[in-house]
């Protein structure tokens, strides 16, 4: 988008994939990034039902939330203290289970496990702070934070935890913004990109890493010439799933120039230059399988 909006004469046919917008504010940052884990775990939850080996299923709806919510109980109270796993770091563990590319399957399991003493799945793998530590230089000398004072990390502990409605109380922007307060060298202040390029946005509705709303910003308010793509499913990077109807359109985008025509389906919606999106397909509404994303289903589940 900053190339874009620099060099727009250099510009063809540029699809921008999970969107990070360079002018969102930190606290509105972190608080869609709550919304978006929150949304994930009731996803978990409506997976659940239609994945025959899920713990809960027999449960019904609601069954996965309320088993998170018993599994952090336990984790506060020191039930896990043989394996050193705390609230936080369960948490921490479940956060990146559905991260990326969500792994419901293991995400329900961790939680079945844990409810019968055995915890082994909330142990966070070493490998995923490895891999936060290895994008700071990148984080940190992009952009500068709003507030780096323990003032301005207690509102974003304020935003987020107003719309936090199960507790996760992690976010990874959350966590960068605190490891980049110790950055230092100076970054750059925050400034609106103002993209004149007609281009192609892509986002999903449930993507974790770069939660849609900030997409929807990057589009709505910053590229008036541009399209929008919206898969109706999770998973972080649409253009790689080759086959689905949100990554042919990028695909026929980059290689024609050809832009989408508008249209809201049950797996994508395109939206003009201009107009306005509606709010994210909602958990047990939006479609669940191979094609919305999930694409750690086992072989034996039939949708």
């Amino acid at each position: 988008a900053e190339y874009a909006s620099r060099f727009p004469e250099s510009v063809g046919n540029f699809v921008l994939d999970a969107v990070l917008s360079h002018a969102t504010v930190d606290q509105i940052a972190v608080a869609d990034q709550i919304t978006a884990v929150n949304r994930l775990v009731l996803r978990a939850d409506d997976f659940c039902q239609s994945d025959p080996s899920c713990p809960f299923k027999d449960q019904g709806n609601g069954s996965v939330p309320e088993a998170f919510t018993k599994v952090i109980q336990m984790a506060e109270n020191g039930s896990f203290s043989d394996l050193n796993v705390t609230a936080t770091l369960a948490k921490f563990a479940l956060y990146y289970t559905v991260n990326s590319s969500p792994d419901f399957p293991k995400f329900n399991l961790a939680l079945s496990q844990a409810l019968n003493g055995n915890a082994t799945l909330l142990v966070p793998d070493p490998v995923i702070m490895l891999e936060i530590v290895n994008v700071l230089p990148i984080i940190c000398a992009d952009e500068a934070g709003d507030d780096n004072t323990v003032d301005g990390l207690r509102k974003l502990n304020q935003s987020a935890s107003a719309v936090d409605t199960l507790g996760f109380q992690y976010s990874q922007f959350w966590q960068l913004r605190l490891m980049c307060t110790a950055w230092p060298f100076p970054a750059r202040p925050k400034k609106t990109l103002k993209v004149q390029t007609p281009m192609l946005f892509v986002t999903a509705d449930y993507d974790l890493n770069t939660p849609t709303e900030l997409a929807t910003l990057q589009w709505q308010d910053q590229s008036p010439q541009s399209t929008l793509v919206v898969r109706h499913g999770d998973d972080h990077g649409t253009t790689m799933l080759v086959g689905q109807p949100a990554s042919q359109d990028a695909i026929t985008f980059l290689a024609t120039g050809t832009i989408p025509q508008p249209t809201e389906q049950q797996l994508v919606s395109v939206y003009a230059p201009g107009s306005q999106r509606p709010p994210v397909t909602p958990p047990y509404v939006a479609p669940i399988g191979k094609d919305a994303g999930d694409l750690s289903i086992v072989e034996s589940i039939s949708f």
